[in-house]
């Protein structure tokens, strides 16, 4: 191994140094410092948000964004390439604003600066001979801002059928602010629009918005709210629809949703013929009332059809609000008689009544709703389908107002009858009635002959009282018998009719009664002429002396009076058990059922 350096050393000294010098040769023939002109490097400017902040603005602040700067440069050939082709790393051009803060002051006005711009390179071994510009001048001027309405200006093919139309802006206005003087200069705010960019199938194109001056050149340096806008080109039919809003969930217990109020309550559309027939109204997005106990706004979106567009709103959203109550109930009892009934599915042969007196109809809703309900104009639907005689709890179909909530069905109990049985039950209770009657007429026949004779018995036992009391001073019993005549006549049977049931509201019940009040009258009479009779039969006897009549065994028969008969009751029950075929009749001092 130490032969290796030892061997022939002198020659490899010299070869080292021949091969130090070959290099620096190389080096100053083949990578030569050399200059190098590099073109649009951007400025940065910083300080922009403190003077928009201190209410000012830069004059055409848009040319100045876009100034870019020129720098010439030395250095080796290796270094410069690196540096080209990291050019956005390795160059910085900054203009700073923040000094010139602190001396704007909103009662000077516009005021100008001299600005430098720093170039510096982040790598050693490149030399700046120069760069332009070095400065600039920048102007600050107190910032407005202005509200500018957007127009429009049409152009395209003159021949289009489409430049006849009006274009929508869905943005009418336009807020721009800047320098006081560049707003001054604005006459004129528009969208540019192109038409032979529009079709039945490309109805809308967003624009950007242009201010321009009185020579309508474009003016920089604004800053605009929107920057755009969206154009949209009637082609095709339009139509007016409403807004709806759709729910889900369901509102706690005892809570009521009143009302719901859209704005706008509806759009104007536009877009193909047979597209826009086809839509009647359009749909917000669902909304959940779930666990709301109060009013409610909320911004709901919707969303159009394909191929078609609103045409007099901006965004597609509405403004919804639910208006939620806490629930008000109230029992309306109603008389029946304030009801109008439209009863169908009634069989011909059959009436119907309503054996109640009054219907409740429960409502729940605002109170002045209920307030409001009519209880004068009530129509009840009351159906009978298919039912026959009987006692029937049914229930009544009554109109409610949209406002209200009908909270639980009203009824009625309604007794069905046939009208055919009913006529021959009443025409059996007539007969009856009838020979009721009959059988009181030969009654009270009956009565006044038996009067009659107590009357004659009455005249003749006076007389021959009148004739024995003048010839006879004592009195004399003949045979031991003394009978003592009592004036007084036996009560006469009544005929008692306990009530009707059921009572009859036809006018077989109008006839029936005048026949008993004629009765009543006829007995009171008769009742009254039997008292008046049995007064004047009675004498008044001699002081000191009794009454005493003697009586010869020949001279009158003697009769046991009518014995008093206890009055007959006859009701509907033993009617009907009679069938009309069997009845009572008075005959010779007593009842007797015959057929």
């Amino acid at each position: 191994m130490d032969k290796i350096f030892e061997h022939n050393l002198h020659l490899k000294i010299i070869s080292f140094i021949i091969a130090g010098w070959l290099w620096l040769f190389v080096i100053n023939t083949q990578n030569p410092t050399q200059p190098l002109e590099i073109k649009d490097i951007p400025i940065e400017i910083i300080g922009l948000t403190q003077i928009e902040e201190k209410g000012f603005s830069i004059l055409n602040i848009e040319d100045l964004l876009n100034l870019d700067i020129d720098a010439k440069v030395q250095g080796q050939r290796l270094d410069l390439d690196y540096l080209v082709a990291n050019r956005d790393t390795l160059v910085s051009a900054v203009m700073n604003l923040t000094p010139y803060v602190t001396d704007l002051n909103p009662n000077t006005g516009t005021s100008e600066r001299s600005v430098p711009i720093a170039l510096e390179f982040l790598m050693d071994g490149i030399v700046v001979e120069s760069y332009s510009p070095q400065s600039i001048y920048v102007t600050f001027e107190t910032e407005d801002n202005r509200v500018y309405p957007i127009d429009y200006k049409i152009q395209g093919k003159e021949d289009s059928e489409y430049m006849m139309l009006d274009p929508i802006i869905k943005v009418t206005e336009v807020e721009i602010s800047g320098p006081e003087s560049a707003l001054e200069s604005i006459s004129w705010v528009i969208a540019d629009i192109n038409v032979d960019d529009f079709s039945e199938d490309t109805l809308t194109y967003t624009l950007p918005i242009i201010a321009l001056d009185e020579h309508g050149y474009e003016i920089s340096g604004l800053t605009k709210s929107p920057e755009t806008v969206e154009i949209i080109l009637p082609i095709g039919k339009k139509k007016v629809v409403p807004l709806k809003a759709q729910f889900t969930g369901s509102l706690p217990s005892g809570y009521l949703h009143t009302n719901t109020i859209v704005t706008p309550s509806e759009i104007t559309i536009v877009g193909k013929e047979e597209i826009i027939d086809g839509i009647d109204s359009i749909l917000l997005n669902p909304f959940s009332i779930d666990n709301l106990i109060e009013n409610t706004t909320s911004q709901l979106e919707f969303t159009l059809p394909a191929g078609v567009e609103c045409i007099d709103k901006m965004d597609s959203t509405a403004v919804v609000t639910i208006e939620i109550q806490k629930v008000n109930t109230y029992d309306f009892v109603i008389d029946i008689n304030r009801v109008t009934f439209n009863v169908i599915g009634l069989e011909p042969q059959l009436q119907y009544e309503i054996v109640q007196p009054e219907i409740i109809i429960t409502l729940s809703g605002k109170a002045e709703n209920l307030l409001g309900f009519d209880t004068n104009n009530i129509v009840a639907t009351l159906d009978l389908t298919g039912l026959s005689a009987g006692n029937y709890l049914r229930a009544l179909q009554v109109p409610i107002p949209e406002t209200l909530q009908l909270v639980s069905t009203p009824t009625a109990l309604v007794s069905i009858s046939d009208e055919y049985e009913e006529l021959i039950e009443i025409g059996d209770i007539i007969g009856s009635v009838d020979i009721v009657a009959e059988n009181q007429a030969n009654v009270n026949q009956e009565n006044a002959n038996h009067e009659n004779a107590n009357q004659e018995n009455a005249n003749h036992d006076n007389a021959n009282q009148e004739n024995e009391i003048a010839t006879v001073p004592e009195p004399i019993i003949r045979n031991d018998i003394e009978m003592q005549v009592s004036t007084e006549v036996a009560a006469e049977p009544q005929l008692q009719i306990t009530e009707l049931e059921p009572q009859i509201t036809t006018e077989a019940q109008i006839r029936v009664n005048q026949e008993f009040a004629n009765q009543e009258v006829e007995q009171t009479q008769q009742t009254e002429q039997t008292q008046q009779t049995e007064q004047n039969q009675q004498t008044e006897p001699a002081v000191g002396t009794e009454p005493a009549f003697y009586i010869e065994e020949d001279i009158f028969e003697t009769q046991e009076p009518p014995q008093e008969q206890p009055p007959a009751t006859i009701n509907v029950e033993e009617l009907e058990q009679l069938e009309a075929s069997w009845f009572w009749s008075w005959d010779h001092g007593g009842w007797i059922l015959m057929d």
